[in-house]
């Protein structure tokens, strides 16, 4: 979407991102602020989706898998 190249240079920026996006997380947990929990997780969501772009990985394949393994996880007696 900003025609930003797949770059290591990138890569440390989104990693850094990733990082002050969860500093606010924690900050807006202990100052119980929930709207900023929802912003933080979404910026987070964004900033580490930015880093898998940028590395050329196969996010929705992860995804898939991921899920499905997770999903098998789960006892059909107690959910």
């Amino acid at each position: 979407a900003c025609d930003q190249e797949k770059s290591e240079d990138n890569q440390w920026l989104y990693s850094n991102l990733i990082q002050e996006e969860y500093d606010e997380f924690i900050n807006a947990i202990h100052s119980e602020d929930e709207v900023e929990q929802l912003d933080a997780c979404m910026d987070m969501i964004w900033v580490i989706l930015g880093f898998c772009y940028m590395k050329g990985y196969n996010v929705k394949g992860a995804w898939d898998e991921v899920s499905r393994s997770n999903l098998s996880k789960i006892n059909p007696e107690t959910g």
